[in-house]
Parts: C-alpha cells; sequence; structure tokens
C-alpha cells in the first residue's frame, strides 16, 4: 500500500503549487492528503464557528491517517480564526504524533500585508530553531527547485524510510549545556514522584539554594522527558508548571544554552499548542 503524505501549507498564493506537488508526489507513488480533495471541507456549514472547528477536526484527523508530512511555508502566514493559522496547527500536530517531517521555505514575492509577515516569521523562527526542532526546513527559490527538492527527499524516504523515524518531542540532554556554572552531577531523585510533585519539590530547595535546585532540576528534565506522554493532558499540563517553576531556577542559577530561560520559554509555548490539541480532541 502506498504512504499517505499529508500536504499542509496556505491556500491563497499557493494554489499552483500545491496542484505541482500533489502531481509530483503521486508520480513519485505517494497517496496524498490534501483539502482540495475532502468531501467534509467542500460542504463547510454557513456558520463560520462550526465551519472553523470542522476544517480544524478533519485537518488533524488527516495527519493521524497519513504516514508524512510536507509543509511549505511562503511569506504568508494564513487565516488564525483559532488565534493560530490551520497550517501551523497542522504542522505542531505532526509533531506530536512522531511523523516523519519535510520542511520547506519558498520564496513568495506577491503582496501580504505586514501582519502576516510578522506572524509568519514567528512561526518559520519556531521551526528553525535547533533546541525545539530536530527537522530545519530546506529553503527554495522556485517551484522547479522545489519539485526537484522534494523528488531528491522522498526518493531517500523510499530508500531508507527508518532513517527518517522521529520521536514526537525530545528535551536537549544535560551534555548540551554550556554555559552553566554549576557541576553536572545528577543527584538521585525518587522515581514514583510526579510532575507536580517535581514542581513542588524544585520550588522549596530553590528556597534554600538555587545551585541544588538546579541539579535536581537538570535529573527531573532528563527524567520526564525520557518518557513523555504527550497524549495526556495532565502530563502536559504538570510539564508546564514545572518548566514555569524551572525557568525561576535557570535565571537565578545562570544556567544558560539550551535549557536556559529563553529556550525553556519557547518549549512552554509548544506545550501552550499540544494542550490546545488536547483539549480540542476531547471535545
Amino acid at each position: 500500500m502506498a504512504k499517505r503524505v499529508f500536504l499542509s501549507s496556505v491556500f491563497k498564493t499557493l494554489e499552483n503549487e500545491r496542484q505541482a506537488v500533489h502531481d509530483q508526489l503521486v508520480t513519485l507513488g505517494y497517496e496524498v492528503w490534501w483539502a482540495e480533495n475532502n468531501r467534509q471541507l467542500g460542504n463547510l456549514p454557513s456558520n463560520l464557528v462550526e465551519a472553523n472547528a470542522l476544517v480544524r477536526a478533519v485537518c488533524l484527523q488527516g495527519i493521524e491517517s497519513s504516514d508524512v508530512y510536507l509543509g511549505i511555508y511562503p511569506t504568508r502566514y494564513g487565516s488564525d480564526p483559532l488565534e493560530l493559522a490551520f497550517t501551523e496547527l497542522e504542522y505542531h500536530h505532526a509533531v506530536s504524533v512522531g511523523l516523519p517531517r519535510f520542511l520547506y521555505m519558498i520564496r513568495n514575492r506577491k503582496f501580504v500585508t505586514d501582519d502576516q509577515k510578522i506572524k509568519q516569521q514567528g512561526f518559520l523562527h519556531l521551526i528553525k530553531d535547533h533546541d525545539l526542532s530536530s527537522i530545519r526546513p530546506t529553503r527554495v527559490n522556485s517551484l522547479p527547485e522545489l519539485l526537484n527538492r522534494i523528488s531528491v527527499d522522498f526518493e531517500l524516504l523510499n530508500q531508507n524510510p527508518q532513517a527518517f523515524n522521529v520521536s514526537p518531542w525530545s528535551a536537549p540532554c544535560v551534555e548540551r549545556i554550556q554555559s552553566s556554572p554549576i557541576p553536572i552531577i545528577i543527584p538521585h531523585a525518587p522515581s514514583d514522584i510526579s510532575v507536580s510533585e517535581a514542581a513542588d519539590h524544585l520550588r522549596r530547595v530553590s528556597n534554600q539554594s538555587f545551585q541544588g535546585a538546579a541539579v535536581l532540576g537538570l535529573a527531573y528534565i532528563q527524567r520526564f522527558f525520557s518518557e513523555p506522554n504527550w497524549h495526556n493532558r495532565k502530563f502536559v499540563k504538570d510539564l508546564d508548571e514545572f518548566l514555569e517553576a524551572w525557568s525561576y531556577v535557570a535565571a537565578w542559577a545562570g544556567i544558560g544554552g539550551a535549557l536556559g530561560q529563553t529556550n525553556i520559554s519557547k518549549a512552554r509555548i509548544i506545550l501552550c499548542h499540544i494542550l490546545d490539541l488536547l483539549r480540542d480532541k476531547a471535545m
């Protein structure tokens, strides 16, 4: 059975590109999930709120039924009636379920508003951040270059599918910390402690010593990110609470790099998106 590729991009300004990419993937032997050929999206409710909810539900289900995610990102961010563009929602959901991902940034000179450019720039900074994403987007300048790059990438996927397996989410390991002034000594921490209990423990220790809290916090981060449960809303919510406490410790203890205050703030943005997805899925 042919693998299914979920094609994600804005609609406006990329109609021709979407059709060309669709045809290319079919030629390469892939099945394509794309909104243009979905019956449910062809008969949207007249009520705008209901229509947006249906689009979100159908697209996220499409990701879950696909084997590969392909994202094309131009200058334009796309409509965001849900306070987050459908394209960005699709990307985060593909990450959360661990799909192999191919990302392409295509130069697009068609007019867009400054607001669209700013929002899209923020999203692109997110997916290019090496501390948050192990998959970096490929920049292309034209449709022929995009199609050629897709042919090369998906030929490699055909030859070695296992090489493109990715874990849903991962945290930077302790060894990647570049600028911490504290010794990296991992203490023993109770194996049965919950994320919420760890957050409380971290706060108590920080009242006595930020150095001690930093070392303890690193141990907890290693544990919680080594066996995450990203589909459990309580786990994600508690982890966000823990990272809030850790951010405070990291700032006072002088920890920078991958686990510093800036990157933890980025990670909390991702957790917020996951919570939104889990909340919608439960409704």
